[in-house]
């Protein structure tokens, strides 16, 4: 039952949290935001499905598998990293929220989903990825609302350029801040 348990919340590709477990995490730090801030970046690959459809779907598999471990090892003990499906990705950060440190892990989180990535029949391909960052409870609160404005902050990245990090808080008035990858 432990293990049925422990599957259920998690995606099986991955290994990261899936959409429930991750769901019930942004709910509790919702509920306590109050008292303390947290942030939602929310993730989604770039020339992904070119990868899926030069590739097939094993090669696509195989990405979906390096970039989980990438955003694991990049974004550690400061929060939650959850795959919420195809080649979105979600990360709950609770160890910080001020925008420098932000910033930065958007930034690192940029170059390592970038680096090379060797597919089982031996070529080399690579993904982007375009981040929207909000942060709670000053862009929204509740964990829908904060969920929602992270969408749309990614949103403003992809149409921007994608390959970008753009904050919630300057999605209405740009199309978000670029980061080199």
């Amino acid at each position: 039952e432990q293990r049925n348990r422990a599957l259920a919340l998690r995606d099986p590709l991955s290994g990261l949290a899936n959409r429930l477990s991750f769901g019930h995490a942004l709910e509790a730090a919702a509920e306590k935001a109050q008292g303390s801030r947290f942030a939602v970046i929310a993730g989604d690959l770039d020339r992904f499905k070119a990868i899926n459809d030069s590739w097939g779907h094993a090669a696509g598999d195989l990405v979906i598998r390096t970039v989980a471990a990438r955003l694991s090892e990049v974004v550690g003990t400061n929060g939650l990293v959850g795959r919420i499906g195809g080649d979105e990705f979600v990360i709950l950060v609770d160890a910080f929220s001020d925008r420098a440190r932000l910033s930065l892990l958007a930034s690192q989180i940029m170059t390592a989903v970038g680096q090379p990535i060797t597919l089982d029949n031996g070529i080399t391909t690579d993904v982007g990825i375009s981040l929207g960052i909000a942060i709670a409870p000053d862009d929204a609160a509740g964990a829908n609302a904060i969920m929602a404005t992270a969408d749309r902050a990614l949103y403003a990245s992809k149409d921007g350029g994608r390959g970008r990090a753009c904050f919630a808080a300057d999605a209405d008035t740009s199309h978000g801040a670029s980061h080199a990858a």
